[in-house]
């Protein structure tokens, strides 16, 4: 298991959830204290909290495309080369860190170029969470 630091900001991870009640029981689990950790995301519960959830519910999955408008977008980096991202070979990463709150219209935006994509939502913890959370301290 790799291990790698967790510095205060903002940590935007990026995953699929096809399987079974789709993205609220996905992302329910996420927010379940004491669940066994299955998902790479479930290992930052302890470090971060969650903050708010960009989801959508396109039929074709966007993972990759959604990683590679996180890393193009300013003030966004490679939070831990590879996480996230096992099972995919042209990622950097499927988790991305920025030191203050991204801006989700710049997002949103980028995902409105892509032809076909489905509508994007938005919204704070507690209704869903998955995708940005924030870290107080490492």
């Amino acid at each position: 298991m790799r291990t790698f630091d967790v510095p205060a900001g903002y940590h935007l991870y990026v995953g699929s959830a096809f399987g079974a009640g789709g993205v609220a029981a996905r992302v329910g689990r996420h927010l379940t204290p004491g669940t066994v950790k299955k998902w790479n995301v479930d290992y930052l519960k302890d470090r971060a909290a969650p903050v708010e959830v960009w989801w959508t519910h396109d039929a074709v999955r966007r993972e990759c495309a959604w990683s590679e408008v996180l890393a193009a977008l300013p003030g966004l980096t490679v939070a831990a080369p590879g996480f996230g991202s096992n099972d995919c070979t042209t990622c950097p990463a499927h988790l991305y860190f920025a030191e203050h709150p991204p801006v989700y219209d710049l997002f949103e935006e980028a995902l409105r170029r892509i032809d076909g994509h489905a509508p994007v939502f938005r919204a704070a913890v507690p209704f869903l969470t998955d995708v940005v959370m924030h870290a107080e301290r490492a």
